[in-house]
């Protein structure tokens, strides 16, 4: 399977997860929400690692990579209060930690899809780095 493929079964399945993860968290099946988050989050991992390896043959509009980097590390961030929040309703069945749980997961979810349609956008819009090296040597002929 190629890089690329590889790559979007990963995204593919990442988001898939994601929404495994809401389902399981808001129905409340704690066991099923906690694996489903593990392979969420292997998944999140894996497709980073692919796209970097994939983005290293192009060259991306500088804006639109700032706004994708900027909400792909977002989601990044976002997994360490829900991480310690579900840590504190697992540890410590803490109906205090519910509601921000919840309501960070939504956000990070809502990061996601942005960052989601904002890398999309970046890939379908870059150039391959060959194709900009040999422009200025076609441009002076």
């Amino acid at each position: 399977m190629s890089l690329f493929v590889t790559f979007w079964v990963a995204l593919g399945a990442t988001v898939a997860l994601l929404g495994v993860d809401l389902y399981t968290g808001l129905t409340g099946k704690r066991a099923a929400h906690v694996a489903s988050v593990l392979l969420t989050v292997v998944g999140l991992v894996t497709a980073i690692v692919l796209a970097v390896k994939l983005g290293s043959d192009v060259t991306f509009h500088p804006g639109i990579q700032l706004v994708h980097r900027t909400l792909a590390r977002s989601v990044v961030v976002l997994l360490l209060p829900i991480a310690a929040s579900g840590g504190l309703i697992l540890l410590r069945d803490s109906a205090r930690a519910r509601p921000f749980h919840r309501r960070a997961a939504f956000v990070l979810v809502a990061v996601a899809v942005a960052a989601l349609i904002t890398g999309v956008w970046m890939y379908g819009t870059a150039a391959p780095r060959r194709a900009l090296a040999d422009a200025p040597a076609a441009a002076s002929r």
